[in-house]
């Protein structure tokens, strides 16, 4: 995926809705070489209280990267959430229509 070339510091989100009762496990997210710092991936509630945070260890120089919580956070069918991750010092990865299809796996 390219990278965004935008240097600024974000959290990026995206908004997610199970349709199932389960459990969130974990965040990842796709690095461009140029996404450096220290990145952590959370996971909020609608109302803005954080449910879950890590930090991303022993990332690649890109590609895709994952964390798991220390503990599953239990999610209900139908409520709102959202995961998301920091990106320090910008340059996140972009793709056209990149939100067009989004699945869940099942939870351990």
């Amino acid at each position: 995926m390219p990278d965004s070339q935008d240097g600024g510091a974000y959290e990026l989100g995206l908004n997610i809705t199970p349709s199932v009762d389960g459990f969130i496990t974990g965040a990842r997210f796709y690095k461009s070489a140029a996404n450096t710092g220290t990145h952590t991936g959370s996971l909020w509630s609608a109302t803005g209280q954080r449910l879950a945070t890590a930090t991303f260890t022993a990332e690649t120089a890109s590609g895709w990267q994952e964390v798991r919580f220390a503990q599953p956070v239990a999610v209900s069918a139908g409520q709102k959430y959202v995961i998301s991750y920091t990106a320090p010092n910008g340059h996140y990865a972009t793709k056209d229509y990149q939100w067009a299809s989004f699945g869940l796996a099942d939870a351990p």
